[in-house]
């Protein structure tokens, strides 16, 4: 399944740690919307930042396993530049379907 996100390049911290956090958010709404649970990160396999401008896009494909998901990832500047890319970014389910907090 294909997920995707437009990001602010005035949102968030400066540098990689805001496009990885976008990626994670993008894929923990993607987890409530398609799989219906609440996905934490859990790591990747790994991240590859590029040369060019701020991310103001990204697109994945997911995929799940039980309780897991996982994505490759990329993100491009508004140039089109390949900016960031993501391979084997991981959310594992925090909480199942329809659970509810006491």
């Amino acid at each position: 399944d294909v997920f995707g996100a437009e990001l602010s390049s005035e949102a968030g911290p400066g540098g990689v740690a805001g496009p990885v956090d976008a990626v994670h958010q993008a894929l923990a709404a993607f987890a409530d919307r398609r799989v219906g649970w609440l996905g934490l990160p859990v790591g990747a396999s790994r991240w590859e930042a590029l040369p060019g401008g701020a991310p103001v896009r990204l697109a994945g494909r997911a995929r799940q396993a039980g309780s897991a998901l996982a994505a490759d990832v990329a993100a491009w500047d508004a140039e089109g530049r390949l900016v960031l890319r993501g391979a084997g970014v991981r959310l594992r389910a925090a909480r199942a379907a329809g659970a509810v907090d006491a």
